[in-house]
C-alpha cells in the first residue's frame, strides 16, 4: 500500500472518529438539558404545592430529621472504619487479599531492602492449577492493602486467572518503606521479582512504578539465571508478610 492510500485511510479514520465524538457530545448535551428541565419542573411543582407557612415548617422539620439521621449513620460508619483500621494495624498490616498465599521472595531480605514481596497465591478449594501453563504476576495499584480488582474479590484478576488454570503470583508491600529505600532499589527488586518463575517469562499485569519497572526488566534473561533458586514457587518462607 503506497503513501497516498495510507494517507487517505488515515484521513477517513480521523473523520469517522470526529463524527462519532460529535454525535456522543450532542447526545450528552441533550440528555443534560433534559435532566435540568426535569429538575426545574419538579422544583416548580413543589413550590406550587406549598400553600401555607405550616407546609414550609413541616418540610423543614422533615429535612432536619433526615439530616440528623444521615449524620448519625455517617459517624457510625466512621467509627467502624476506625476500629477496622486499628485492628488491621495491630495485626501487623497484612494484605487484604481474598486468597491464601505463600511467601516466595521477601524484598526486605535483599541486599538493598525494599518493602515489596512476591507471594504465590494458593488456589481455593475446587480450583486446579497446571504448573506447566504460563504464570501470571499481578501487581495491584494498592499492593494488596486495599479493595480493588487485583485480588480482593473472587471475580478479580487473581480469581479469573486461577480458574483458567494458570499459576498466579502477587506483588504485595508493607505500608512504610524500608529505611534508606530508594526508587533505584525498587527497580532492582522489580528485575529480580520479574524472573519468577525461572523457566519462562511470566505475564505481568500491574500499574504504577513497580509495574512499569517489572515490564521493562522482564526480558532480562540474566535475572532469571541469577535468581532461579531464590524465586522457585513455594521455596521461600511461608510466613505472612506483616509490617
Amino acid at each position: 500500500m503506497d503513501n497516498g492510500k495510507n494517507l487517505a485511510k488515515s484521513m477517513d479514520v480521523t473523520a469517522k472518529v470526529a463524527q462519532l465524538y460529535q454525535n456522543r457530545v450532542r447526545k450528552a448535551v441533550e440528555h443534560y438539558d433534559e435532566r435540568v428541565k426535569n429538575v426545574r419542573d419538579d422544583y416548580m411543582l413543589g413550590v406550587a404545592a406549598v400553600t401555607s407557612p405550616l407546609d414550609v415548617m413541616r418540610d423543614w422539620s422533615s429535612y432536619a430529621i433526615d439530616s440528623m439521621q444521615r449524620g448519625i449513620l455517617f459517624l457510625d460508619a466512621m467509627r467502624q472504619r476506625g476500629n477496622q483500621y486499628l485492628e488491621h494495624t495491630r495485626a501487623g498490616l497484612p494484605p487484604v487479599l481474598n486468597f491464601d498465599y505463600e511467601m516466595v521472595l521477601d524484598g526486605r531480605t535483599l541486599e538493598r531492602a525494599v518493602n515489596y514481596a512476591l507471594v504465590k497465591i494458593v488456589p481455593p478449594a475446587g480450583v486446579t492449577v497446571d504448573p506447566r501453563r504460563r504464570p501470571y504476576v499481578i501487581i495491584d495499584p494498592r499492593a494488596g492493602h486495599g479493595p480493588g480488582i487485583g485480588g480482593f474479590e473472587g471475580d478479580s484478576q487473581v480469581g479469573v486467572v486461577l480458574r483458567e488454570g494458570h499459576p498466579v503470583s502477587f506483588v504485595i508491600c508493607c505500608r512504610e518503606p524500608e529505611p534508606g529505600q530508594t526508587l533505584l532499589d525498587v527497580c532492582e527488586a522489580a528485575s529480580i521479582i520479574a524472573a519468577h518463575p525461572p523457566w519462562q517469562l511470566p505475564t505481568i499485569a500491574g500499574f504504577g512504578l513497580f509495574g512499569c519497572s517489572s515490564r521493562t526488566r522482564s526480558t532480562k534473561r540474566r535475572s532469571a539465571a541469577q535468581t532461579s533458586s531464590s524465586v522457585w514457587p513455594g521455596s521461600g518462607s511461608r510466613k505472612k508478610m506483616t509490617k
